[in-house]
């Protein structure tokens, strides 16, 4: 067994991920900056070391000692300043790379996403070689995309990588995907284009952990590769709006309004809350991802990785509307 850091280990998927390396007897180091998250983790018997990424002096000690380490800490929005998510995702995404190159950590698995690809386009079955679009479409995807090229520079100097994008992460505990929809369904402001037959692809948290536990074991052919991961199931967005309709009891009324006018009110909700500095209530990307088809080519992991879905999508789905309901 192992010793893995994980950073962003008072998230979402890294929490989760701690459980179930520990449960797998992993020894596993947290680190993350909220203590309450932070003494759950203490409970379940994972060394938490509570701090700052951007502070080089922590993260060197926290490293110390590491043999694998999964960096899943990033700032994950649509929506604010540059700077910040510069901050975040790039410079943090620096400096544990340093650490791991002087520490000689033998593996490091980075944790990216396929909203690199995202280009208000149908795009369907996208794999990693694909074109990327220029400009990307948000501050977000753009220094995900700068935190790669740095993965990609620390891999040509030795360093064991391999990089994951996973598609619209959700389980139970999820605090973005899934409580955006619902929020909008109760707000009866979801919007609805081309009758909802619009592909996406979603991917239920543990299937994200168990792509980065094959990552532990991955052969060399795969290092300095980048792996999509979802589910597995393309679904229209209808019938996931549907099923948590029906499973939550949240009356289902879309607003169809057209898409060019939607755009244009995201828009200009964007440019008076960029002066305001608060999230508006919708974004151009998220309107985006409603509107157009996106689905994701996994054959690379399939093979490489032997990666493989161990909760479908409908187990998922109800998981998390039972964990909804009793939260």
């Amino acid at each position: 067994m192992s010793r893995i850091a994980v950073t962003g280990a008072t998230g979402f998927l890294g929490s989760r991920l701690c459980e179930i390396l520990k449960q797998s007897g992993h020894e596993v180091v947290g680190l993350g900056r909220n203590p309450k998250a932070g003494a759950a983790l203490t409970a379940m018997g994972v060394d938490f070391r509570p701090g700052d990424l951007t502070d080089v002096a922590y993260v060197d000690r926290a490293l110390s000692g590491v043999e694998v380490l999964v960096h899943s800490a990033a700032l994950s929005s649509p929506f604010g300043r540059y700077e910040n998510f510069y901050t975040a995702n790039v410079v943090t995404t620096e400096i544990v790379l340093g650490a791991s190159t002087k520490h000689h950590i033998s593996r490091y698995i980075h944790i990216s996403t396929p909203s690199i690809y995202f280009d208000f386009k149908d795009r369907l079955n996208v794999s990693e070689a694909d074109p990327l679009p220029h400009p990307f479409v948000n501050h977000y995807a753009t220094t995900k995309y700068l935190a790669e090229i740095a993965v990609n520079k620390a891999f040509e100097r030795g360093l064991e990588t391999i990089i994951l994008r996973p598609r619209g992460i959700f389980g139970p505990q999820d605090t973005s995907v899934m409580p955006r929809v619902i929020k909008a369904l109760e707000d009866k402001r979801f919007p609805l284009f081309r009758k909802g037959h619009v592909k996406i692809d979603l991917t239920y948290v543990d299937n994200v952990v168990e792509a980065i536990v094959r990552c532990l074991d991955a052969k060399p052919a795969c290092f300095g590769k980048v792996y999509n991961i979802t589910n597995d199931d393309p679904r229209d967005i209808k019938d996931i709006v549907g099923v948590l309709s029906t499973d939550l009891s949240i009356p289902f009324h879309p607003k169809r309004v057209p898409y060019s006018l939607a755009y244009s009110v995201a828009w200009l909700l964007e440019w008076v809350h960029t002066f305001l500095n608060i999230e508006p209530q919708f974004t151009t990307y998220t309107l985006g991802l409603v509107a157009f088809s996106n689905t994701l080519d996994i054959s690379a992991a399939k093979k490489d990785l032997n990666y493989s879905p161990k909760i479908s999508l409908d187990q998922g789905l109800s998981k998390f509307t039972d964990w909804w309901k009793c939260k």
